[in-house]
């Protein structure tokens, strides 16, 4: 005896193209949020490592600034190429002079003895603008002698701008160093 073909007709198991689309657009939706988080994140990492590198590189300026100001007899404020610089001479025969020069965004010191350059150091803060100065603002001089205090004037952002239009606020950062401060290599005369 032959067997009867059924009348109920088997469906497949299987997706429709309804809920193949809905996948697709939430999958879709899920990797564009996860990729914006991701960017985001970069960003801030990019940021946090530039303020880190920003405070690390005026830390070291203020320290050499501070050592080179302690050891120095006399300072002279001058331009060189059209930028400001600033000149510590110690007192001994020997000419050895430490030179900041200040220039967009960055500061170059330069260590010589008379003609000899020992030591070249480059401080770069891109967005930082750079001035000299004395203690006192009424004293407009350009020189200064043992006992007298130099400053070194960073400039900065506040922030990063908000528009091309606003330029961010700044903000001053002083380093003040008082002049033959460090008296280490002298001797000690007891009376």
């Amino acid at each position: 005896m032959k067997r009867q073909p059924s009348k109920k007709t088997h469906r497949r198991a299987g997706v429709s193209l309804t809920q193949m689309m809905v996948v697709i657009a939430l999958t879709g939706v899920i990797t564009t949020a996860a990729i914006s988080v991701v960017i985001t994140m970069l960003r801030l990492e990019d940021r946090t490592l530039q303020v880190w590198m920003t405070q690390q590189t005026l830390l070291q300026l203020s320290e050499d600034f501070r050592e080179d100001a302690h050891a120095a007899q006399s300072a002279e404020m001058t331009t060189q190429n059209a930028a400001p610089a600033l000149i510590f001479r110690s007192a001994s025969a020997a000419a050895k002079s430490v030179t900041y020069l200040a220039t967009q965004g960055q500061i170059v010191r330069r260590e010589t003895d008379g003609d000899k350059l020992l030591r070249t150091e480059t401080y770069r803060l891109p967005d930082g603008e750079f001035r000299f100065g004395t203690l006192s603002l009424m004293d407009q001089s350009t020189r200064a002698s043992q006992g007298q205090s130099v400053r070194l004037i960073c400039s900065r952002p506040n922030a990063e701008a908000m528009n091309r239009r606003t330029p961010p606020q700044r903000h001053d950062e002083h380093v003040i160093a008082v002049l033959g401060r460090d008296r280490r290599f002298r001797k000690i005369v007891q009376e």
